[in-house]
């Protein structure tokens, strides 16, 4: 009787284990396909920034960053407030805005320290790798 135990046991291995194998493999796959350009980004304000994607990715609706970075995806009110005040958009930022290959969203960096970071963009059913940098703060 315990030999046909240890024998059932070793052949459920044997056949869970490629399974396990092929949806590693898929997973690593789905990780490694979305990797997007990030511009650099200045700290100590509320920013813009654009994320560039070989493909169309939809809205940036969360972020991962390190905790030390200190960035924040900006709430909607900090936005309304910055928008209200900016000016007329370059031709460039209209041109971007309209590539469905482009995502813009804002940044909260006035917690963020200088340097460059592994991030994580997220829209609502996917995630994309991509790297960050947040320079010196501009001076007006």
């Amino acid at each position: 009787m315990s030999k046909l135990i240890k024998g059932t046991a070793v052949a459920v291995l044997f056949l869970t284990a490629p399974l396990s194998a092929i949806a590693q493999e898929q997973a690593v796959e789905q990780s490694e396909v979305c990797t997007a350009s990030v511009s650099a980004v200045p700290a100590g304000t509320l920013v813009e920034a654009w994320a560039m994607f070989a493909a169309p990715f939809g809205d940036v609706v969360s972020i991962e960053v390190p905790e030390e970075s200190g960035l924040v995806l900006a709430t909607a009110e900090d936005v309304e407030s910055v928008e209200m005040a900016a000016e007329e958009q370059s031709e460039e930022k209209v041109a971007l805005a309209n590539d469905p290959n482009t995502s813009i969203f804002w940044l909260d960096t006035r917690h963020a320290t200088v340097g460059t970071y592994a991030i994580t963009l997220k829209n609502e059913a996917a995630s994309c790798a991509a790297e960050l940098t947040v320079e010196e703060p501009t001076n007006p």
